[in-house]
């Protein structure tokens, strides 16, 4: 089968970018505010503009950059599933492990994985963080994608199926 890539949709970031955005001119004003008037906040007015910096930049640097990153979030292909859609991420999983597909009505796609699989979170943060996470699903929030559940469980399943058709009985 062809692959099927899914995307984020980058107009579902502009709300969060414009908000990182009053962020980083808060914390800067708040910074030249206390230089100013050392009393505003009762002096800590540079901290929290630190505090709001920060959050900016991890907004951004985070949460922002896989919309505008312009990678897919999802890829289906004959061997497997690439799960790209968050810093969590399990990579490549293989149809092997994939046991079944469903869509919730809180538009949540929900890739059910054979239990007791080895492919836990095999991204940065997953490695890092494996001993604490041993989630036995991938899912996915389908308004930061730019397609419907519905499309991506059909996709899913039609993969899922052909792969099962295609192994050998063992």
């Amino acid at each position: 089968m062809e692959e099927v890539r899914f995307y984020f949709d980058r107009n579902h970031a502009k709300g969060f970018i414009i908000g990182c955005g009053f962020f980083l001119v808060f914390g800067i004003l708040f910074i030249v505010i206390s230089s100013t008037y050392p009393k505003f906040l009762f002096g800590e007015a540079s901290f929290v503009g630190s505090l709001f910096i920060a959050g900016a930049t991890y907004g951004l640097g985070m949460i922002s950059f896989p919309f505008l990153s312009g990678r897919p979030a999802l890829t289906l292909s004959a061997e497997g599933i690439t799960d790209q859609t968050s810093r969590l991420a399990r990579g490549f999983v293989p149809w092997s492990e994939v046991e079944s597909c469903s869509f919730s009505s809180n538009s949540v796609v929900t890739i059910w994985l054979v239990p007791n699989c080895r492919n836990l979170n095999s991204g940065f943060l997953g490695k890092l963080l494996s001993h604490e996470i041993s989630r036995q699903k991938i899912e996915i929030h389908c308004p930061s994608l730019n397609s419907k559940g519905e499309d991506i469980v059909f996709q899913v399943n039609t993969f899922l199926k052909s792969a099962h058709d295609t192994q050998p009985l063992g």
